[in-house]
């Protein structure tokens, strides 16, 4: 991969408003709820250094909604610093608008571990920047065991002079509502620079193990189908819709409905 040598320019902070309320409006459209564990953001509470701090964010990627969710995750969380995405330059050339939201873009290439690190690395001395990463650097299952992740993330994190590294991990699942779930974790702070991760394989290692343990963590919640495990971070649509929303409106004329969908009802289940 090689980077624009360009200079990546301050995101614009107007459309980047503008593109936060459309993500959370088009989250609310196609999902239930966006919900996170409690643990994972005591986490990010805990940590008093994070608002005054730049970081790199490593998320897994299962969908094509997980840059959605990194934009409600980014407006939630850390609305203190400027967000910045490596994105396929082709795909960014296409999609230029992405530039003024903070994407930078990403060539193949012999030297391209090597630019995209110094353009990262430069990223992350601006006072408060976030870089957000998927370092399996491709869609994957969440089930996918051992996780692999690219290099680059490893030589970002092991030349890093001073920032966080922050796992996040998210999973789509239906539930008893028409609409899917968006369930999120968000693993253990790690700061750089760190002994213990000098090497890139080291680093490497770390991400894989730290993002899998998060998605582990997650996935145990997410069996249990409880809404009230997690703490809600947007609430979408309700109903059930299809035919079966037509027999709750048939059923309202008779009495009163209740909000939703009777967790405890399943239209599957045998007589």
């Amino acid at each position: 991969m090689t980077v624009e040598s360009r200079e990546v320019p301050e995101p614009s902070q107007r459309l980047a408003r503008y593109f936060t309320k459309y993500s959370r409006w088009y989250l609310r459209r196609h999902f239930h709820g966006v919900r996170i564990l409690p643990a994972g953001m005591q986490r990010v509470s805990d940590s008093t250094q994070i608002p005054s701090a730049s970081g790199i964010v490593v998320m897994n990627h299962p969908s094509w909604w997980d840059p959605l969710v990194g934009v409600l995750l980014a407006s939630r969380f850390f609305a203190e610093h400027t967000h910045y995405v490596p994105m396929d330059a082709e795909m960014l050339n296409h999609y230029g608008f992405f530039r003024r939201l903070g994407f930078y873009g990403v060539t193949s290439g012999p030297h391209g571990i090597k630019d995209f690190l110094s353009q990262s690395l430069k990223l992350l001395r601006r006072p408060t920047s976030m870089i957000w990463i998927t370092p399996q650097g491709r869609f994957a299952d969440v089930r996918e065991r051992p996780m692999n992740v690219k290099r680059g993330i490893g030589h970002i994190m092991s030349e890093a002079e001073s920032c966080f590294t922050l796992p996040v991990a998210v999973e789509y699942a239906f539930w008893n509502h028409r609409l899917p779930e968006i369930l999120l974790n968000v693993g253990e702070v790690c700061w750089l620079p760190d002994d213990k991760l000098a090497a890139v394989s080291e680093c490497c290692d770390y991400v894989a193990e730290s993002l899998q343990t998060a998605q582990d963590e997650l996935a145990e919640s997410v069996k249990r189908r409880r809404e009230s495990d997690f703490v809600s971070l947007l609430e979408g649509q309700t109903g059930t819709g299809g035919v079966y929303g037509w027999w709750e409106r048939i059923r309202t004329r008779i009495r009163p409905r209740k909000n939703g969908h009777d967790e405890r009802s399943d239209a599957g289940s045998s007589v």
